[in-house]
């Protein structure tokens, strides 16, 4: 009996909700991704953010995304080879800790602060609290 790319094909039929959960953590992780290069554009042409806004304000920023691209990296793997609900569980973290997070984070002395404002009900109002941050932050 082979054990070729026709056995790795019916594993994958055995267990569609793992494939699911990869693709939720992939079209996630993409979206989380898109924002690495406007922060980094930003911190990199100061003269695109306002006087008062502190320098390097947007390097820090660089953390939120990154760390959710690792959750999410995590939570395909956990829902692949564990079960699909410890993705799950992972899921619905990373949306705590963008909502937790959603006015971003701020550089002290001691280090990096998480900081927040009321609530951000779902990852759609997310995206929307992060552009205007943006856009708060931007010159006119």
């Amino acid at each position: 009996m082979s054990r070729g790319p026709q056995a790795a094909g019916a594993h994958r039929e055995q267990n569609p909700l793992g494939l699911v959960v990869e693709l939720y953590a992939l079209i996630a992780g993409m979206m989380s991704a898109a924002w690495l290069p406007v922060f980094y554009h930003i911190d990199c042409n100061p003269k695109l953010v306002k006087e008062s806004v502190p320098a390097g304000t947007f390097a820090v920023q660089l953390r939120r995304p990154v760390l959710g691209i690792l959750f999410y990296i995590i939570a395909a793997i956990l829902g692949r080879f564990v079960h699909p609900i410890a993705a799950v569980i992972i899921f619905i973290f990373v949306v705590a800790y963008y909502a937790w997070t959603s006015q971003g984070i701020r550089s002290t002395g001691r280090g990096a602060q998480m900081y927040r404002i009321g609530h951000a009900p779902g990852a759609f109002d997310l995206l929307h609290i992060e552009q205007l941050n943006l856009f708060r932050h931007a010159k006119s």
